[in-house]
């Protein structure tokens, strides 16, 4: 997404980029020992991506881009949940 910006902790903008959500998610996902399957990483990278572009700026901080995935994460998860009921 071309023009949009993180603004990391120190003030720094970096571009932003949905591929590096997808691979903290996996790295994260890792650790807890969760797989993601493709559908799952495809729907969290399209959410982050409309919240993004849905934003009045084209500037996120980083607290509010970690907000943002982990919404995504407890849709995703509460869709997992009511699969299994």
């Amino acid at each position: 997404m071309k023009g949009y910006f993180v603004i990391k902790k120190d003030g720094t903008k970096e571009a932003f980029d949905v591929t590096k959500v997808t691979k903290a998610v996996n790295k994260s996902a890792y650790r807890a020992m969760v797989e993601f399957t493709e559908s799952d990483l495809q729907f969290i990278s399209g959410f982050v991506e409309a919240k993004v572009r849905s934003r009045t700026t084209k500037e996120v901080p980083i607290a509010e881009m970690h907000n943002i995935v982990e919404t995504a994460l407890e849709i995703k998860e509460g869709a997992s949940e009511l699969k299994k009921l």
